[in-house]
């Protein structure tokens, strides 16, 4: 796997995580086992170590629909941050899901109340860590 395509998790977003799934692991189905499967086929850095340029936990970013053309500002949380009409999408949803670890210029392909979605990760507008946030 080459840089370019891989998955970056930070080392703190791996440990934070594993916790939530292991607190909420009756509750999660099948989203816990898609987050655990991404962050398994993930390259494990440190925080100060992630490219700029990855989706990180608490990041916010742009997508660009592929169908419709159109912006949305999205921020990934843990679920008690949810709140997806104000923007906040949970790693656990099938969006946060595919958006974790993911590079700007990545197509993101999800499933939705049964509807497919596609967009292209445009831009990140906050990242933690490269912002030295490293408790976030």
């Amino acid at each position: 796997m080459s840089s370019a395509c891989a998955l970056f998790v930070t080392t703190t977003d791996q440990k934070r995580l594993a916790g939530v799934m292991a607190r909420l692991q009756g509750r999660l189905a099948g989203e816990g086992s898609a987050l655990r499967e991404g962050m398994a086929a993930a390259r494990i850095v440190a925080s100060h170590e992630v490219p700029p340029d990855v989706v990180t936990m608490n990041s916010r970013l742009v997508l660009d629909d592929a169908t419709t053309g159109e912006l949305r500002e999205v921020t990934l949380v843990y679920p008690w941050d949810a709140d997806p009409d104000a923007g906040k999408e949970s790693v656990f949803s099938p969006l946060g899901t595919v958006l974790l670890g993911r590079r700007i210029g990545r197509q993101v392909d999800w499933v939705e109340n049964g509807a497919e979605h596609r967009a292209c990760i445009a831009q990140i507008v906050f990242q933690p860590e490269a912002h030295g946030a490293f408790y976030l």
